[in-house]
This record gives C-alpha cells, sequence and structure tokens, in this order.
C-alpha cells in the first residue's frame, strides 16, 4: 500500500492513514505505525516539510519505502532530542529511503544518532542528506546489518566521546559511518565530509566495506592528549582522521581521500592489522584513487608518524595500484610497508613503492585543489603536465571510468581517481 503523509507535526494518534489517495490524518509517526502492522512492503510519501520528532525516534519493523520530496525540502529531524530511524529488530527490514534529509538526532548514551540499523536488515539510502547527528559510535549512521549508500552526503555528524555516559572502549567511534563485524557496506557516487570523532572522524568501519566513485573530505579526529589517557580507546585514540579501519575488509576504488586531519595518526586513513585491541588478519585495498592534503595536528601533542596513510601491524593485506598521493603534511605513508602492484605515485618516499612502474619522491606531482571538476563529488583535477599524466601502463589495466565517470581514455590512464580529458584543437 502507499501512505501519503499529510500532517507535519509528530502526532502519534494521527494513524488515519487510508491508501493512497484516500489518505487524510495522517502523520508521518501514524504512517510508520500503520505500515509496522502490514506483512507487505508498503510505501510512504513524505511531501516537503520539517518534521520535527517529539516523541522520539522512528521504529521502523517492516519492509518499507520511505520517499521524501528532496533532500532540500523534506527533512526529519530528531531536534537534539533523540535518535530519528532506527530499523529492523531481528530477523530485520528491508528498507529503501530516498530524497530527504536525516538530521539533528542525539543519542549521547547509544550509537547511530541518525540511523540505527540492525543485523539482518537491508538498507538502502538513495539521495539521502545525513546531516548533524551526534551518538556516542557511528554519530550519523551506525550499521550491523546491509547498508547501499549512493548519490548521497554524509555531513557535519559527531560521534562524541564526551558525552558518553558508557565508559567502554567503543565509545567515540565513527563520525559519520560505524561499521560493525556483521556489517556490510556499498557506498557509491557519495560524499563523507566534515564529520568528527575520537578515531574514524569519517568512517570507522569493523566489517565489509566498498567506496566508490566516492571523496571523504575535511573529516577529523579530534582527541587530545587528556582523551587518550583513558583506556576505553585502547590504542585507537586520536587515529584515522578520514577513515579508521580495524578488521574485515575494506576496499578503495576511483576515490578521493583529500583534506582529513587526525590527532595521531593516519589523517587520511589509518589500517589496523595487528597490535590493536581485536584486530585479526584483514584487507585493505586501494586503487586508482587520489590520497591528498591529509595532514596531523601538532597541536594535541600526541605522537604522531603519518599523514595520507598509516598501517598498524604487519598481518593481513595491503595493496595499492594507481594511486596517487600528494601534499600530505608531514608525510604519505606510515607504520608498516604497503605492497604496491604498481602504477602509484608519490611526492615523497614514505609509500616506499618498489614496483617497476611505480613514481615516488616526485617533488610536485601538480595536482589542483579539491573542486568542482564534474560528476557528482569532488576530485583533484590533475593539471597540464603533471607526471601522473598517462603514467598507468596498459597492461596494468585500468576502470572504463574516472571517479566523475568521464571515459578514461587515449590508452594510457592517469594515476589517481581524475582522469585528464584530451584537449579537441581549434577549429579551422
Amino acid at each position: 500500500m502507499i501512505f501519503e503523509v499529510d500532517i507535519v507535526r509528530d502526532l502519534p494518534n494521527r494513524t488515519g492513514c487510508r491508501p493512497f489517495p484516500f489518505d487524510d490524518d495522517c502523520s508521518l509517526r501514524g504512517a510508520i505505525t500503520r505500515a509496522n502492522q502490514t506483512a507487505a512492503r508498503d510505501t510512504i510519501v513524505v511531501p516537503a516539510g520539517y518534521y520535527v520528532l517529539e516523541h522520539g525516534q522512528l521504529q521502523i519493523a517492516t519492509d518499507l519505502i520511505l520517499r521524501g520530496e528532496s533532500t532540500f525540502s523534506t527533512t526529519v529531524s530528531g531536534a537534539g532530542l533523540s535518535r530519528v530511524f532506527d530499523i529492523g529488530p531481528a530477523p530485520g527490514s528491508d528498507v529503501l529511503m530516498e530524497d530527504l534529509t536525516i538530521a539533528d538526532g542525539m543519542e549521547p548514551g547509544d550509537e547511530g544518532a541518525g540511523i540505527r540499523i540492525g543485523s539482518g536488515s537491508v538498507v538502502i539510502l538513495r539521495d539521502i542528506y545525513v546531516f548533524s547527528n551526534v551518538g556516542q559510535t557511528g554519530g550519523g549512521i551506525n550499521n550491523r546489518g546491509f547498508l547501499q549508500i549512493r548519490n548521497s552526503t554524509i555531513e557535519r555528524n559527531d560521534a562524541d566521546l564526551n558525552i558518553s555516559i558508557d565508559t567502554n572502549f567503543f565509545s567515540g567511534r565513527g563520525g559519520g559511518i560505524r561499521n560493525w563485524e556483521t556489517g556490510v557496506v556499498m557506498i557509491r557516487n557519495s560524499t563523507i565530509h566534515a564529520n568528527s570523532a575520537t578515531a574514524g572522524g569519517g568512517i570507522f568501519n569493523s566489517g565489509l566495506m566498498s567506496v566508490v566513485n566516492s571523496t571523504i573530505n575535511g573529516n577529523k579526529t579530534y582527541a587530545s592528549l587528556q582523551d587518550c589517557s583513558s583506556d576505553r580507546l585502547l590504542g585507537s585514540c586520536g587515529d584515522g582522521g578520514g577513515i579508521y579501519t580495524l578488521r574485515g575488509s575494506l576496499r578503495i576504488n576511483n576515490s578521493t581521500v583529500s583534506g582529513n586531519s587526525a590527532g595521531r595518526n593516519g589523517g587520511g586513513i589509518f589500517y589496523c592489522s595487528s597490535g590493536c585491541i581485536l584486530a585479526v588478519a584483514n584487507v585493505l585495498d586501494i586503487t586508482y584513487s587520489t590520497i591528498a592534503d591529509n595532514y596531523i595536528l601538532p597541536e594535541l601533542s600526541l605522537e604522531h608518524e603519518s599523514a595520507g596513510i598509516h598501517r598498524s601491524g604487519a598481518a593481513g593485506t595491503f595493496r595499492l595500484r594507481g594511486v596517487l598521493f600528494a601534499g600530505n603534511d608531514p608525510d604519505g605513508c606510515g607504520g608498516d610497508p604497503t605492497t604496491s602492484l604498481g602504477g602509484n605515485l608519490s611526492s615523497d618516499a614514505t609509500c616506499h613503492l618498489t614496483h617497476p612502474t611505480d613514481f615516488q619522491s616526485v617533488a610536485d606531482p601538480e595536482v589542483d585543489s579539491l573542486g568542482f571538476n564534474g560528476g557528482p563529488t569532488l576530485t583533484h583535477a590533475l593539471l597540464p603536465g603533471s607526471p601522473a599524466i598517462n603514467k598507468i601502463p596498459a597492461q596494468l589495466g585500468c576502470p572504463s571510468r574516472d571517479q566523475r565517470g568521464y571515459p578514461r581514455s587515449d590508452g594510457l590512464c592517469d594515476i589517481g581517481a581524475f582522469e585528464g580529458q584530451p584537449i579537441e584543437p581549434p577549429g579551422p
């Protein structure tokens, strides 16, 4: 059935929702209540409006399509009082959300202030804006099920150690997204921006995750020396401004990790393969991507080694192919060495690139600042004459298109997420 919301106020007793086109007296909470009572997969249409939750989180316990008008016009807000959506107690729910904003959730003693996804649930977020949610862990999204994020933005969410009433070491992880051991996350054509946490500012991953054609930028870990004196985080405090991956698998392809910052190690990415609590042999694969302008925050006075990617422990698998490192401060890589599969370029020698087709200690990779260069996400364009242009040998292969969706052309691909387009000769 299709229910159309016609009341903006959060009125739990307005459940008169009759199937479209006869809807009347139907609040968003009332529509979800009605849908939870049916066995079939229902659709709820949420018109333009600012829907403020006055009676706590919205519990989805059924298969459902939740469709707003657009991220600009339809907002569901926790008003800083509660989580916004809680999806799927066992055995889980199959949910599609599209064209809406999820904002201002607050869960000081719990996980997932914007969206909490339980084990067994399958959730697709399409054209969704998750904004300004604050929780103990997984500030924007906390996932234990299967999650697909497409054409969406996860922005300015926070996993705040200091608001937590719980002293366990899971606090403060994953400002934008927290993916647990049972979780699977696929991120496509999306942006993870300006989120913060004490570990894994943008993403904290312990399960299976892939990031394709996406940008992770401006995220941070803000832990201070005082924060890290507690054993709550057991070694992860201040690490992984963009991404912290603890175990499981993380694969990044045709994507950009840029302008993230950390209080200790891994301004862009922190990869803990051994020596960390709960760490097991795992996988980090990065292909045809750009790691640029990530940095360490020296004013936090923590020990620090690397800004682009930091690997802690020699267990597991860490492979690079077609990756461009540029402008990371103080350096591109740190910790235990990586395995190069070729076609990489770095502005310093810290990544220990040893493949015959690699380029390291390139003084100026000639990479433009992060900006709109076409496509749905921000990218770093290659400037004319960049040493990354046409440097991936044909035998290594490359994706047919770059992060923006532009063709990888003329036989030899460019290193990184951006493929420079051939300049058409002027007409007669």
